[in-house]
């Protein structure tokens, strides 16, 4: 076996990769394929205060959702 020195960075061992590999297999059966998100957009800033800087965030986000019927197609 050979050693490591300390500046080399520490692999990830195969538990851990299987763990990861199956974590997001496990978040792409739990997501909702019916709804989309399309684009996201943020503005921020930073405005200085009396009590303090103070930053002021806006996010919006834009998605699709399509309305399945029982069978699963597109409902119309």
């Amino acid at each position: 076996m050979t050693e490591m020195s300390s500046n080399e960075p520490r692999r990830a061992g195969l538990m851990r990769n299987l763990g990861r590999f199956f974590g997001h297999v496990a978040a792409g059966v739990r997501s909702n394929p019916t709804r989309r998100e399309v684009s996201r957009d943020v503005e921020e800033r930073q405005v200085q205060t009396p009590s303090g800087r103070v930053t002021l965030r806006r996010t919006v986000i834009e998605e699709i959702e399509v309305e399945r019927d029982q069978n699963g197609e597109p409902a119309s």
